[in-house]
């Protein structure tokens, strides 16, 4: 969204045939198509986007087609099938025609939702412009807006089409779309977003976290990703911050619910024990690689994954025997590569003991080494314990020797 969110975006069709292909598609491009059709599937329904891809592929074999035999296909198969629900029935408008409006048109829209006094919403459409000083646009889509059925929560899809208003009954729900299947940004009034805040601070899991984790085996490859709501509405919150359309009291009041985010963490930890199994020295690692072995073992580490944890505390106690009588920069007691040694120490005295913050506390006070020095530093910081972090910050303040704190607290920010 981040690309086709600005002025420079292509549409991913044009009704013109007369356009230059080298320059007609983009990364975006695909992105966005993907996107779209992932839409369209929950539009027409898993069986019937699944039969009519099948039946495409068959008729159009060997052949050269466009967007429009694939929707012929669709709208075909959707118009015979008994299992769809009705999603596009009474309305005036063809399945072909809905995509139109998303393939020919430069951008997407964001969904203004305001709560009325009768406790349901009212929702508008406009064009998204991420940058200010743009003449108003009257783009308009024909937008599914994929919702819960207040009484009975099965999955239903309304409608908001061009130049038109929207008014629904979220029930329970705090958040429009809240399964993440529609491309569009969401703006909410002060009210709804400090009703979200207020039920996200109390319970996180009140908004889905994805659409839906699935592996392998996914019966649908469209499928086979996550959709952060949570990410996503913070990424609407912040990206509107950004752009003056939306207090940044809003946007930070819904991150304060990071603090008890766990589930993008278990998105990284295959990727930990992967590593953790596959351990490489300072040497043997590729370049960059070692940058994105640190933020895996920062991210799942410092968040308590026990089985990080149990390893960090591992290979302290192990240090604690093998450089007993050396600074912790001397490569031949410490076997921790450099660039695992910060989430490592870190994590060791987050989650260890008095013993353990003790044995870091000496060997930052003997270490000669300013690289190694601010790596112990940090972690001795990252302890739980006020009078730990009251004795790293004595030492410091009330040193003979001046200090310069300033890369230190660069890298604990970081």
């Amino acid at each position: 969204m981040r690309n086709d969110q600005m002025p420079n975006s292509l549409p991913v069709s044009r009704r013109d045939e007369a356009f230059d292909p080298e320059t007609a598609f983009t990364s975006n491009t695909y992105k966005k198509a993907t996107l779209i059709m992932l839409m369209v599937e929950r539009i027409v329904g898993e069986v019937t986007f699944r039969d009519g891809l099948r039946l495409f592929l068959n008729q159009f074999m060997y052949k050269n087609v466009d967007h429009t035999d694939l929707l012929a296909v669709l709208t075909s198969v959707y118009s015979g099938s008994t299992t769809i629900g009705g999603r596009l029935a009474g309305q005036n408008f063809t399945l072909s025609e809905v995509i139109e409006t998303w393939i020919y048109q430069q951008g997407f829209p964001i969904l203004n939702v305001r709560k009325r006094p009768d406790g349901k919403v009212q929702i508008t459409q406009e064009i998204y412009r991420h940058i200010p000083g743009h003449k108003r646009s009257g783009v308009q889509w024909k937008i599914p807006l994929f919702l819960r059925d207040p009484i009975t929560l099965k999955p239903t899809v309304k409608w908001l089409v061009e130049n038109s208003t929207a008014v629904l009954d979220l029930g329970d729900d705090i958040v429009l779309d809240r399964e993440g299947r529609s491309f569009v940004r969401i703006r909410y009034d002060d009210e709804l977003y400090l009703d979200i805040a207020a039920r996200l601070h109390a319970d996180a899991n009140c908004i889905p976290v994805a659409a839906r984790w699935v592996g392998p085996a996914a019966n649908s490859l469209l499928e086979r990703r996550v959709v952060g709501l949570r990410t996503r509405l913070m990424d609407d919150s912040f990206t509107l911050a950004e752009t003056g359309n939306l207090s940044y009291a809003h946007a930070l009041n819904i991150s304060v619910y990071l603090r008890r985010e766990k589930f993008v963490i278990t998105i990284l930890e295959p990727l930990f024990e992967h590593f953790r199994n596959s351990a490489m020295t300072n040497e043997e690692v590729k370049i960059h690689e070692d940058d994105l072995r640190t933020t895996v073992y920062t991210r799942v580490c410092l968040n308590g994954h026990p089985s990080c944890v149990a390893y960090a505390q591992q290979l302290l106690n192990t240090l604690r025997i093998s450089c007993a009588d050396s600074m912790l920069s001397n490569k031949t007691c410490n076997t921790i590569p450099p660039y695992l040694r910060q989430p490592i120490y870190s994590t060791a005295v987050m989650y260890g003991d008095d013993d353990l913050f003790e044995f870091m506390y000496s060997k930052y006070s003997v270490e000669m080494y300013q690289m190694e020095r601010e790596r112990i530093w940090i972690a001795l910081g990252a302890s739980k314990k006020k009078e730990h972090i009251h004795r790293v910050f004595d030492g410091l303040f009330f040193n003979e020797v001046p200090v310069d704190l300033r890369p230190m607290c660069a890298g604990y920010v970081t």
